[in-house]
């Protein structure tokens, strides 16, 4: 239950401080870690954090040079719920 709390805090807070940044950055960070985080200990949450936020920056680079790949696609689908 603990555990539960702490990953649903954390995915608010990631949340709130990215509303001013991009829809899709904070769709990828708040699913990532929670996808991410299953199964894993609290004490890996920092290195955890840092592998989703490198990752996220990573594909939205990539959808920013083809933003109508098939990898960016499925990726606004999955973050974003566009087409």
């Amino acid at each position: 239950m603990r555990k539960v709390l702490l990953i649903s805090t954390v995915i608010l807070l990631i949340s709130a401080c990215s509303e001013t940044k991009d829809p899709l950055l904070a769709g990828c960070l708040s699913i990532g870690m929670e996808e991410q985080m299953k199964g894993m200990e609290d004490s890996d949450r920092y290195s955890v954090q840092k592998g989703v936020e490198m990752g996220c920056d990573m594909v939205i680079k990539e959808c920013d040079k083809s933003p109508n790949g098939e990898m960016c696609i499925a990726f606004k689908k999955k973050f974003e719920g566009e087409n």
